[in-house]
């Protein structure tokens, strides 16, 4: 087994091999240690528990700026409920963080002009 497909093996996570990929470039592929492991795998943890965080701040602050009313009937909006929709209205910032979120699977974008951006949440399974 090269080590290609040991990465593949023991992690599945495209990030992390192209990171330890290009570790393994500046080790001389065949002589890197078993310390150097443990340091990558760390540090490809807490890269991904960072970039969870990320996501969520982003989910939270889109949230707040862009859910606006879909439906006249409904007293507030709500994550659970129906008659809501996101917005960008148009700002740059507010589109290309709906677009970034959609990429991650959070959110499912319904309709797209320009840096107008319509979309709505993906419902969580429970």
């Amino acid at each position: 087994m090269d080590a290609i497909e040991k990465i593949d093996e023991i992690w599945k996570i495209r990030d992390a091999k192209t990171f330890i990929m290009a570790g393994m470039e500046t080790n001389m592929l065949g002589q890197v240690t078993y310390k150097h492991w443990g340091k990558v795998i760390a540090k490809i943890a807490r890269l991904q528990e960072e970039n969870d965080e990320f996501k969520e701040v982003l989910q939270n602050a889109i949230n707040q700026a862009c859910l606006v009313w879909a439906d006249e009937t409904e007293t507030a909006p709500t994550l659970a409920g129906k008659g809501y929709k996101l917005d960008s209205m148009a700002l740059t910032s507010y589109a290309d963080a709906m677009r970034l979120l959609a990429k991650h699977g959070r959110l499912i974008i319904k309709k797209e002009v320009g840096r107008r951006v319509i979309g709505e949440w993906v419902k969580k399974e429970r």
